[in-house]
């Protein structure tokens, strides 16, 4: 009948816990730093939605085109072919306006809050 104190501690154990009960703290982040992180989730989102849609149309044109020239070579379908390729180069030359384009809209877009914030994280607010 021996009643006595037994511990057991392990580091790695605790550290173990210690990373899973961080993914659930909440997080204390400062004002600037949340305007900050703001101001670069807009500035990626302007950029990010511009190379999509760029990268798209040029992707869809580019595979249009190999399309027209599989056409021609591998199958024989000389006219058809011509044609088919002859659609794709168009979209391939379109990729970079459209980027632009898509790119100063969105720019246009988000410049009232992305200078907003950039005046007050300039300030220090």
């Amino acid at each position: 009948m021996s009643e006595g104190f037994s511990y057991n501690y392990s580091a790695g154990r605790q550290a173990e816990i210690d990373k899973i009960k961080e993914k659930y703290l909440p997080t204390k982040i400062s004002e600037q730093e949340s305007k900050l992180e703001r101001l670069r989730k807009l500035d990626a989102s302007c950029e990010g939605a511009a190379q999509a849609a760029g990268i798209g149309l040029g992707v869809i044109g580019t595979l249009i085109f190999g399309l027209g020239m599989s056409l021609f070579l591998s199958f024989g379908y000389y006219i058809f072919g011509i044609v088919v390729g002859v659609v794709g180069i168009p979209l391939i030359i379109m990729a970079k306006p459209v980027y632009d384009k898509v790119l100063k809209a969105k720019r246009e877009k988000a410049a009232p809050e992305i200078i907003r914030l950039s005046e007050e994280l300039e300030r220090g607010e």
